[in-house]
C-alpha cells in the first residue's frame, strides 16, 4: 500500500503568505492534493513523486495538470506565480 502523505502535512498556518493557496490545496480531491503538495510544496521531482506514491511518472504528470486546473478554477482564475 502507499503511504498517506497528507498525515504529513502540517495544518496552514494564518498570516503566512500563501497559506490561501494551501487551503485551497488541501481542499482538492486527494489524487491531486498529494501530487500538488509534493511537487510545489516539497520540491519533488515528478519521477520521485511517482516513485512515492506507486504511480507512473505519466499519471503524476496528468495528475499534476488537472490539479492546477482544479485550482484555477476555485481561485477564480487567478495566477500565482
Amino acid at each position: 500500500g502507499t503511504v498517506c502523505i497528507l498525515m504529513l502535512i502540517p495544518p496552514p498556518q494564518e498570516g503566512l503568505p500563501g497559506s490561501g493557496l494551501l487551503e485551497q490545496v488541501m481542499a482538492l480531491p486527494q489524487k491531486y492534493r498529494e501530487v500538488i503538495f509534493l511537487r510545489y510544496y516539497e520540491g519533488y521531482e515528478v519521477r520521485e513523486i511517482a516513485a512515492l506514491l506507486g504511480r507512473s511518472p505519466a499519471l503524476v504528470s496528468t495528475h499534476l495538470k488537472r490539479g492546477k486546473e482544479k485550482l484555477r478554477h476555485m481561485l477564480g482564475g487567478m495566477e500565482y506565480a
